[in-house]
């Protein structure tokens, strides 16, 4: 009895350490789509066009307080 519970314990060790792997190869596998797409000029016209948004409203914001 006392073998069979420990044997199901690390199979449910086992099980979980394998969920835990296919996730992170997942997530990898995520992030090196994710790389690749950054090299996009999509990913560039998107990435200029906020940041131009963000100078401007900080242009604005401080041209408001000098009045």
């Amino acid at each position: 009895m006392a073998t069979r519970r420990t044997d199901a314990t690390v199979e449910a060790g086992v099980e979980f350490i394998d969920i835990m792997a296919r996730g992170l190869a997942d997530s990898l596998f995520a992030v090196g789509g994710y790389v690749q797409w950054m090299q996009t000029p999509q990913f560039f016209w998107v990435s200029f066009a906020l940041c131009s948004c963000i100078l401007v409203l900080y242009l604005l914001n401080d041209a408001q307080e000098r009045i």
